[in-house]
């Protein structure tokens, strides 16, 4: 019924090698589980985006996606383990989901809608010296060059993938089409 998604210190694969039970979140079969869990009138008539609340919105988006993710390896039958990162000691911090594609640890960045900050991802590749990371939200699927400036000051470049949740099942097509 349900996946759970383990935190990973992220520092080199397999991701499970350090990954901590004491943080964790689920990732629901369906959909309309999450829609019951979270008292959504979706029971009687189907909500539409707009009229949700933007936390619903957040829940909803991180379900969808870890779904479209669990569907990345078919192999095994049961999908990919995912993880998640969070920032330990003092300042808070997320990443919302791990995967790793070709041996690479790929870090995806959810928003709910079409703009929204990542310092924690921006912090994360800086930590990590990871070179590519995907943002997840409702713009077309593009890639781009970010460089920019950590919130400690510490500068930052990496490529960044945006794809629509709707596409991540594809995300190890579109990793190596990037990294080609």
């Amino acid at each position: 019924m349900c996946h759970l998604v383990r935190h990973s210190a992220a520092n080199g694969p397999p991701l499970g090698a350090e990954a901590k039970d004491t943080f964790r979140k689920a990732v629901l079969a369906d959909v309309g589980l999450a829609h019951a869990l979270l008292g959504t009138l979706a029971a009687t008539a189907f909500p539409s985006w707009p009229d949700l609340a933007t936390h619903l919105r957040g829940q909803l988006a991180g379900q969808l996606a870890g779904q479209q993710l669990r569907l990345l390896d078919t192999l095994t039958g049961d999908g990919p383990e995912l993880f998640c990162w969070q920032r330990e000691g003092g300042r808070s911090g997320e990443v919302d989901y791990l995967v790793v594609v070709e041996g690479r640890i790929v870090p995806v960045e959810l928003k709910s809608g079409a703009a929204g900050s990542m310092k924690s991802l921006h912090q994360f590749m800086f930590d990590k010296r990871l070179d590519l990371a995907v943002r997840c939200d409702a713009n077309p699927p593009s890639v781009m060059d970010v460089s920019v400036m950590t919130t400690r000051g510490d500068p930052v470049s990496y490529r960044l993938l945006s794809l629509p949740p709707y596409l991540l099942w594809a995300l190890a097509e579109a990793v190596a089409a990037v990294t080609a």
